[in-house]
């Protein structure tokens, strides 16, 4: 089925997840959104990842995939 249908499921799940745990007014709402950010995580950065490695030389890709993991986090932070 490919790595495409699942990634943008992904991205467009947590872009709503962020989204609306900005404008939640309810502790319980924004806990069981943090929840459904990390259900979409892993869907997101595996494949992104996946789809990255691809078109980094072999030589640098350790560095860009420990910088792009440094950064998700740091936005989760934020």
């Amino acid at each position: 089925y490919g790595r495409k249908t699942p990634f943008i499921i992904s991205m467009v799940s947590q872009t709503l997840a962020y989204t609306l745990i900005i404008f939640s007014k309810s502790l319980g709402f924004t806990i069981f959104l943090y929840f459904c950010v990390g259900l979409c995580a892993g869907g997101r950065m595996v494949v992104g990842v996946m789809y990255l490695a691809e078109f980094i030389p072999a030589r640098h890709q350790t560095l860009v995939i420990t910088m792009l993991f440094i950064s998700d986090a740091g936005t989760m932070v934020l």
